[in-house]
């Protein structure tokens, strides 16, 4: 460890990770920033947002390898640029969307890479990092969610809309038509009071496969580097529970506002307990042996079942979050 921290005081050398990441922000600012206002087809709308989406995965990865090999000025000093660059696009009017927005991505990966060094747990490495992403992301959407949350109620009504004339023309009944819509309808509402932590998940799932990538190319080129642990081993910590209890405190006990907070920490958290969930039930499943037939026709069954299956999951990652059915401590030494 202490040989990571010396050579990270020698001028570190200048590789492809460099050219690729500063390529990458300056391409990620001119796509993201210096096209709006500008006309364009849906076609081309949608393919630019492909592109940028990948984009921010190879900062993510490539920021934090910037920052694990000490290409510190050049790290900083680049997003000081790209701050400015950005300026001039957005002037005042989307400046603050744009800085929160780059200051996500540079910190998330940025402290990645830094405690990575240090060679800090990778449980807490993410959780740091997540951190930092989540606070940028509430930074970016909370002025902009008035204005998400009116574009999507006017498409909602557009479907609905069409629905209503749709749904007869093809055969519907006006009761089945009635009763598509009052769901739809239902639908649609809890979609409004949770597009928050819809927003927030969207950041938290590109930082998180960057993640992923930046530890797996890590560990490849570096065996003192801690690596992730399989995914039949993943968990929600135990301390997660209370944020959950405050969650569904709120949900059922606040004022409107204060239920609707509820609603949307209840989402958020409900994600990162059916992963845990599904953790848990792919290591049950290779630790019994079954054939892939089965294993593939348990988790059709699971999507199938559609929101029956994402309880089951949520519930199993909630209980293994303070009932560790794996014997955790076992497989460590075991990894060992």
């Amino acid at each position: 460890m202490k040989s990571l921290v010396h050579n990270n005081h020698i001028a570190p050398k200048i590789g492809w990770e460099v050219y690729i990441t500063i390529t990458a922000m300056v391409l990620f600012t001119l796509l993201e920033f210096g096209l709006k206002g500008v006309e364009s087809s849906v076609v081309l709308i949608y393919g630019i947002s492909t592109i940028n989406y990948f984009l921010v995965l190879i900062l993510y990865v490539g920021i934090a390898i910037l920052a694990y090999k000490g290409h510190t000025w050049l790290l900083w000093g680049s997003g000081i640029a790209v701050y400015m660059i950005g300026y001039m696009f957005t002037g005042l009017d989307f400046a603050w969307t744009m800085f929160s927005e780059w200051s996500m991505i540079l910190f998330g990966a940025a402290i990645v890479g830094r405690l990575t060094l240090r060679n800090e747990k990778p449980q807490k490495v993410y959780t740091i990092g997540l951190a930092a992403v989540l606070l940028f992301a509430l930074v970016m959407y909370l002025p902009l969610l008035n204005i998400i949350t009116e574009a999507i109620s006017k498409m909602t009504a557009t479907m609905l809309d069409n629905a209503k004339t749709t749904l007869p023309a093809t055969g519907y009944s006006t009761e089945e038509t009635a009763t598509l819509i009052t769901g739809f309808n239902k639908t649609s509402a809890f979609i409004e009071r949770v597009i928050p932590s819809i927003l927030l998940l969207s950041s938290v799932l590109q930082y998180s496969i960057g993640y992923l990538l930046f530890m797996n190319i890590l560990s490849k080129k570096d065996n003192s580097v801690s690596k992730t642990a399989p995914f039949t081993t993943w968990k929600m910590p135990f301390y997660v529970s209370f944020i959950l209890l405050i969650g569904a405190g709120m949900r059922f006990l606040g004022t409107d506002t204060i239920t609707q907070i509820g609603d949307n920490v209840l989402v958020f958290l409900a994600v990162f307990y059916s992963i845990s969930g599904l953790s848990l039930i792919e290591y049950y499943l290779k630790k019994l042996k079954l054939p892939p037939f089965v294993k593939f026709s348990f988790y059709l069954l699971l999507f199938i079942t559609q929101l029956i299956g994402f309880f089951v999951a949520v519930f199993a990652g909630f209980i293994d979050s303070f009932k560790d059915f794996r014997n955790k401590e076992q497989l460590n030494l075991q990894n060992e």
